[in-house]
């Protein structure tokens, strides 16, 4: 009974720490694209949490309405702390951007899971 304990613990322990650390796809928490440093964490497997960030001194960025009140929507992303970096300009809605990268996100993701295969 004993010898069966610790053959159980023994094997237990092993598998412990032998695994391979398994990549997770919510281990994906930060990238930078369009040339912003973007950061997010996940909420039922969903992207949730977006939030843009200066790549030069990782300040979080705001956006900016450039459109004058037009009809078509422009803004983009500046850094109040350096003052050296404005995005490129969007012709959408700051939301449409967020889902722009969402969707740029889950295709990394998918990637990532195809190149683990």
């Amino acid at each position: 009974m004993l010898f069966g304990i610790v053959l159980l613990l023994c094997i237990a322990i092993y598998a412990f720490f032998s695994k391979e650390k398994n990549n997770s796809y919510e281990d994906y928490k930060e990238d930078v694209i369009f040339n912003i440093k973007w950061r997010w964490g996940y909420s039922y497997g969903k992207i949730s949490n977006l939030v843009a960030y200066c790549p030069k001194c990782d300040y979080q960025l705001h956006y900016v309405d450039i459109s004058n009140y037009g009809l078509i929507p422009k803004i983009c992303f500046v850094c109040e702390n350096c003052n050296q970096f404005t995005s490129q300009e969007f012709n959408k809605e700051v939301y449409e951007v967020e889902d722009t990268i969402k969707r740029k996100i889950a295709l990394n993701i998918r990637n990532m899971a195809t190149k683990q295969k």
